[in-house]
């Protein structure tokens, strides 16, 4: 096997475009990446033109560039465009010129990168900089540019420090004359040939001559230079590639070029490609992001972690599958690999082309969205519960205040009754809590006085913490009071709680705080942005665990972010209680330092109470008695309402579900009021108001429901946009909200 053979080989199956032209423009050469990109077979490419095979304006791109190439005997470097398929396929081409034996140009080639989605992503320039550099830091040539004006190289490369055996320092100070013998080897001095090829390049030219230059160390070191013109902001230069011949003859030099550029081009990809050996099973060829990521030498190579795939393409052709490596630079990460047949002998595989593709980021959104939906189906489950729950709490809360007046005289009795109503009340709290993890409402905000809701929760904090954390409370927001849903600000402190328990593994201490603070107040060392002026609430959860790094407190309000181990957590504690915070018109701040704890500061904006409204007169206050058309599918909820409006002195027509309700409508003809439920089956209260007002006209509507905000606007209907009660309610909130509906017609 022939190195021109491996060379063309390599050419012809690199993921890389390359192609080569004749002086007439028709294709001499084409990889296969070229026909996969353009979306033509061999046969209809080679011996035609650009002309014959794109539209005029696309040929005319790609046959200016050749043309300069041509003209100017100098590689060319552009952005050429292809449209296919609805869309522009851009490409960066390096394109040169191809010469015989006796110099002369004979045809164009050219090495072509996708580069669409670079430039999609606004990174070309910035792609072709790094390219551009990686090219000349990585040439196989030393790499001089001469100031004409000083006579001094201004630029250098690490092969030429190595080539002339001089630090680039004393390079920088030197010129070509202090780097050459006085005399070359055709007779001409030093001085008057670099003169005369100095000329040509000044005048446009691409000069290509053999130079004997001199180490540092006196060592006569036969060379091949390319010259060209270029401009530098303090004038125009010459830019030289300087060749060693000492060990390379001239084909050969030639072919390491190209492949030194198919290299640099393959460095810049993001991907991972390997060539190996699976008989010797060993290292061919790498590019630069294998040997970066995996390291160098790697502690396993790829083709180890994918031994099936490698077989599969070795009896197919090719393979494809995906596979977790953990990396040297970059820790774990997820690759798509592709492994396909580059070299065969005698029948079987002699080369196998391995491809690896990084989609960590892919993966972890994918995982990401899986999270979110679980949350999701969870949020909807809990909705249904609440919303169940709230029905049964509905008829507990009415039943208790039909009791109450029957209890008078009765000690033992009223305090029953007064447990039963404490519990109702506390597991109207905890709906409240299930709608907010369902991310579906943002919860019944009142005036909350925090210390007294703190101390509530100690029981199930203490509970949740387990024996082995000692609680510390000090209290000091002495009755001030919050605007805020009371099971959110519960959920807050149960989140803050419970990391601070994941923080101290092996048991600790755990406070929480309370105290009021004015802004602005120069004694306070951190204050969330956004928050003040104003007096504020400052809940304080601080733990004696293990602290958390400068990088997890910048990331620990991201959704999904989490330092626990996987299956442990979500990371949407913090999240969420960041999200209640500034909903509340406050803010979080988190201090803390590796192995000194945590200290999570949540700021709640302080409300003062205001003065009760007046109350409803009753409902025979308004000289005769109002009808109610009363609709809900809960039996034994509608049984709750209708006496309680009964009660009140309301003619209450009640109806278990929107058939009942249109049914009772012809009958009855006429009501001062519908109070209906929202969600029922086969309509919903929004479209049974709908049918119920085109028959009857204009008519109050109060709308009850215990199912959150998001699921009641699935249905059409926005809470803040219309008249409606929570469920749980009690029979006087009932009345209350009826009389108050009424009063406004």
């Amino acid at each position: 096997m022939t190195d021109e053979w491996y060379v063309k080989e390599l050419l012809t199956r690199s993921p890389v475009l390359a192609f080569a032209k004749g002086l007439d423009g028709k294709y001499l050469f084409a990889n296969d990446a070229w026909f996969a990109l353009a979306g033509l077979e061999r046969d209809q490419v080679l011996g035609r033109t650009d002309y014959e095979l794109f539209d005029f304006e696309t040929a005319e791109g790609f046959v200016k560039n050749d043309r300069q190439v041509v003209h100017e005997g100098q590689n060319v470097e552009a952005e050429e465009t292809l449209p296919r398929d609805g869309r522009v396929i851009v490409g960066h081409s390096t394109k040169f010129p191809l010469r015989d034996e006796d110099g002369n140009i004979c045809g164009v080639g050219g090495i072509t990168v996708d580069i669409t989605a670079r430039k999609a992503a606004q990174h070309a320039l910035a792609a072709s900089e790094r390219r551009f550099r990686e090219l000349i830091e990585h040439s196989p040539e030393a790499y001089v540019v001469l100031d004409i004006a000083t006579g001094k190289f201004v630029d250098v490369n690490d092969n030429s420090v190595d080539l002339f055996k001089l630090s680039k320092e004393e390079l920088l100070e030197l010129g070509p004359a202090h780097v050459s013998p006085p005399t070359q080897p055709d007779g001409r001095t030093s001085l008057d040939k670099a003169r005369h090829y100095i000329g040509e390049a000044m005048a446009g030219e691409t000069p290509v001559f053999d130079w004997m230059h001199q180490a540092g160390d006196g060592e006569l070191l036969p060379c091949r230079i390319w010259l060209s013109r270029v401009e530098l902001e303090s004038g125009p230069a010459v830019r030289a590639s300087i060749l060693d011949m000492r060990e390379s003859e001239l084909l050969r030099s030639a072919m390491e070029r190209m492949q030194a550029q198919l290299d640099s081009i393959q460095d810049a990809l993001p991907q991972l490609i390997v060539v190996f050996d699976p008989v010797e099973q060993k290292l061919v060829h790498c590019n630069r992001r294998y040997t970066l990521v995996l390291g160098s030498p790697p502690s396993r190579h790829i083709w180890q972690s994918v031994p099936e795939l490698c077989e599969e393409a070795m009896r197919n052709g090719s393979a494809r599958g995906e596979i977790r490596l953990d990396t040297s630079a970059y820790g774990e990460r997820y690759f798509e690999v592709e492994v396909s047949v580059f070299a065969q002998s005698l029948g079987e595989a002699s080369r196998l082309l391995v491809v690896a593709s990084d989609v960590t980021e892919q993966r972890v959104l994918d995982l990401q969205l899986r999270q979110a939906r679980r949350l999701e189906s969870l949020g909807r489950l809990a909705g249904g519960v609440a919303h169940d729950f709230n029905n049964l709490l509905t008829v507990i809360l009415g039943s208790v205040e039909f009791l109450e007046p029957s209890l008078v005289g009765d000690p033992a009795g009223q305090a029953d009754l007064s447990t039963l109503k404490d519990a109702a009340i506390q597991a109207r709290g905890l709906t409240s809590q299930l709608l907010a993890f369902a991310r579906a409402d943002t919860g019944r905000a009142e005036l909350v006085e925090v210390d007294a809701l703190v101390g509530d929760s100690m029981r199930m904090i203490e509970r949740l913490i387990g024996e082995d954390v000692r609680t510390t409370l000090d209290l000091g927001a002495h009755g001030r009071s919050i605007f805020i849903d009371r099971g959110q600000l519960q959920q807050v402190i149960l989140n803050l709680a419970v990391n601070a328990r994941d923080a101290m593994r092996g048991g600790g201490e755990l406070t929480l705080s309370t105290r009021v603070v004015e802004l602005p107040s120069s004694d306070i060392e951190a204050v969330p942005a956004g928050v003040g002026p104003g007096a504020f609430v400052v809940l304080s959860v601080t733990d004696s665990g293990e602290g958390m790094s400068p990088e997890t407190i910048e990331k620990a309000f991201e959704p999904f972010f989490t330092t626990k181990p996987t299956g442990e957590g979500t990371g949407l504690g913090l999240s969420t209680v960041h999200g209640i915070a500034q909903r509340s018109g406050g803010g979080i701040v988190l201090q803390s330092r590796l192995g000194h704890g945590t200290s999570a500061r949540v700021w709640l904006p302080v409300r003062e109470p205001q003065n009760p409204s007046a109350s409803i007169p009753p409902a025979d206050c308004f000289g005769r008695e109002r009808s109610v058309l009363l609709v809900d599918d809960e039996v034994a909820v509608g049984t709750i309402g209708s006496r309680a409006l009964r009660e009140a002195g309301f003619v209450v027509h009640q109806a278990d579900g929107p058939e009942a309700a249109l049914k009772l409508s012809e009958n009855v003809g006429a009501f001062d009021i519908i109070v209906s439920d929202v969600v029922m089956p086969t309509m919903s209260g929004l479209e049974l108001v709908e049918h119920l007002t085109a028959q009857l006209g204009a008519i109050p509507v109060l709308y009850v429901s215990g199912y959150a905000s998001e699921a009641l606007a699935a249905r059409g209907l926005v809470p803040d946009q219309v008249n409606l009660l929570r469920k749980p309610f009690s029979p006087a909130a009932l009345v209350r909200r009826v009389c108050a509906a009424l009063e406004r017609t």
